[in-house]
């Protein structure tokens, strides 16, 4: 909030300059004054000066891609600042146009796919951000709609597409409401000082990059760092950016920060939780002022019975931490929710993993169905992954395997999927996998029977679950919503899957019986691919129903820098009669399979003859 204190004193030095004015010259508006005269009484009270610093910047895999300017106000050396401009353009959706009057910035940008210009205005009077339309604005270059699942920008510097191709909308979006962020509602200040509009970096990673771009801007006293994952269970990718980011000294927050950081974390999480009217949430600060987490200590001079709100403002920062440890783990408690690693100012702590009762059901799942193929199917001791993994046929059916919907590709490297004979791409990628697959099963004319193995994938990668979708169904159509702003928008896709850089049913499985094989622990992508082909009915759904998770996931920090993630913002769902409805509660199969060695039992030959009695 505006420090009240001044107001009185802006208000009255607002009349003197008034009654002095001669109404001939160019007379200040009232807010340009009122700007003017918070600057004089700042300075008049002894505040300190606007500090700016730059620091070098580094992107996801720890390359430095730049510096960034910050701002640091009344002394306070952990709460940085960022120019309203340098903001803008740290975004690749930066507007056509930035105009400033008074308090007031307005930007315009104009979204090409639908050719129309939307705005966005900032007041710095009354601490808000407002989207004329939030969804058109921050759509991302590369994008075909206002909800594009997909993150890769698959043409080539042709302009040609590669691997995916986006499709001509088939139904017209439903833009959502103007979505207006009060940040005054949750303490958060916008600044002008020195002629300079400022917002807070944590507040500008929350609202801008964060949602579009699933990562988050993290400050370590050295260096700004866009990452998403830098937990130890992600894969050595992030390594790099792991250790650059706990370079940053290990201490204590300020109280300015903690009361921010607090204030921040619940605007952020009543923006962002996808799931907040499922879990009746109305509003964090509620929830955590309600809720204490008794068993949470880890220092003795913090009362056990403290609220989760007075562990993040008046503790110390592994107390905080910890408190969002158990907000996540206990109190929010889906699978898509996870803590993955503490702030700089804590270091790294092993003791303190994954929790939550969901998550351990979704890894019980998971174990008692690996345990029935480990049974079957043995790990190869020279890699370390089940030799049932991949493309294998049975009989008349092939069956093509894999736990996670991976991609190794960037941007760079697309073209590597059409490099060299397709028996020789690699099954550790799953699109390499689709081609490998396609290319054996249409020049083998024995083959009658194709079936996906989802049974224990626990997901991964939106880009890689429409190129399989599409494999199977030729078109495939995902519809989500977008809890924010209430969006509602499907997107249709088609693969390359015979790498001949057309779009067409060869890249189908014309003639051949399709299944999908699902347990409880497929879920995220595991869950969004059986959804889309129960709504097809083109493909048959063996075993139990999957394991759920409908919101696509929602990387977020603290502004003292944890790092977790939630269930985001943007909801997956089925269309059916032109309503959408989300598919949390998994996909039902067309047949049950109450057995899990069934699935794996005998080299799977019984479920084959299984298979072939369906009609």
């Amino acid at each position: 909030m505006k420090k009240i204190v001044l107001l009185a004193t802006v208000l009255f030095l607002v009349l003197s300059l008034a009654a002095c004015s001669n109404g001939e010259d160019s007379f200040f508006d009232a807010v340009e004054r009122k700007i003017a005269l918070y600057n004089i009484v700042a300075q008049s009270q002894g505040q300190s000066q606007r500090v700016e610093k730059e620091f070098p910047s580094y992107d996801n895999q720890g390359r430095q891609d730049g510096n960034v300017t910050l701002h640091f106000l009344d002394g306070v050396n952990d709460l940085p600042y960022i120019e309203v401009d340098a903001m803008l353009a740290l975004v690749n959706t930066s507007p056509a146009a930035v105009s400033k009057k008074g308090a007031v910035v307005t930007c315009v940008r104009h979204n090409a796919v639908y050719d129309v210009d939307t705005t966005l205005v900032i007041d710095f009077d009354l601490d808000t951000i407002r989207f004329e339309d939030y969804n058109l604005f921050m759509m991302k270059d590369g994008a075909s709609t206002i909800l594009d699942v997909t993150s890769l920008d698959f043409f080539d510097g042709e302009g040609k597409p590669r691997l995916i191709q986006k499709l001509a909308p088939k139904y017209l979006p439903r833009y959502g409401d103007p979505l207006e962020i009060n940040l005054a509602k949750y303490g958060i200040d916008l600044v002008i000082r020195d002629g300079k509009y400022l917002l807070p970096l944590q507040t500008f990673s929350d609202i801008f990059i964060a949602p579009a771009y699933l990562s988050c801007l993290y400050f370590n006293g050295k260096s700004v760092i866009c990452a998403d994952d830098f937990s130890k269970q992600n894969p050595p990718l992030n390594e790099a950016v792991r250790n650059l980011y706990y370079q940053g000294e290990r201490g204590e927050r300020s109280a300015a920060l903690a009361k921010f950081g607090y204030n921040e974390l619940c605007m952020a999480l009543d923006l962002l939780y996808g799931l907040k009217e499922q879990h009746g949430i109305t509003s964090f600060d509620q929830l955590m002022q309600s809720q204490g987490a008794v068993s949470m200590s880890v220092s003795k001079s913090v009362a056990p019975s403290y609220s989760l709100k007075r562990y993040i403002t008046e503790s110390t920062a592994l107390d905080a931490d910890l408190a969002i440890y158990h907000l996540i783990g206990d109190f929010l408690d889906d699978n898509h929710a996870k803590w993955l690693n503490f702030s700089y100012l804590v270091g790294e702590n092993d003791a303190y993993q994954p929790n939550g009762a969901a998550r351990e059901r979704l890894y019980d799942y998971e174990k008692i169905y690996k345990a029935a193929r480990d049974a079957v199917y043995p790990i190869d001791p020279a890699t370390g992954k089940s030799t049932a993994l991949g493309y294998k046929v049975e009989g008349n059916t092939a069956f093509v395997t894999f736990d996670q919907f991976n991609t190794t590709a960037t941007y760079a490297d697309l073209d590597k999927y059409y490099e060299g004979a397709a028996s020789a791409l690699s099954d550790d990628d799953t699109i390499a996998l689709i081609m490998k697959a396609h290319d054996a099963i249409v020049n083998d004319s024995s083959i009658k029977n194709v079936v996906i193995d989802l049974s224990a994938n626990l997901g991964g990668a939106a880009d890689t679950a429409v190129f399989v979708a599409a494999w199977f169904l030729g078109e495939v159509t995902i519809s989500m919503k977008h809890t924010s702003t209430g969006a509602l928008c499907s997107t249709s896709y088609r693969c390359d899957a015979n790498r001949d850089h057309k779009f067409d049913e060869d890249d189908t499985l014309k003639g051949k019986r399709l299944f999908c094989l699902v347990s409880p622990c497929s879920f995220s992508c595991g869950n969004l691919v059986p959804s889309l082909f129960r709504e097809s009915e083109k493909v048959t759904l063996l075993g139990k129903t999957s394991g759920g998770g409908a919101c696509v996931v929602q990387f977020l920090s603290s502004a003292w820098g944890t790092n977790f993630r939630i269930s985001g913002p943007q909801c997956l769902c089925y269309m059916k009669n032109g309503s959408y409805y989300d598919i949390d509660q998994g996909a039902r199969p067309d047949h049950s399979i109450e057995d899990p060695d069934f699935y794996y039992s005998n080299q799977r030959a019984d479920l084959v003859a299984y298979i072939n009695s369906l009609n």
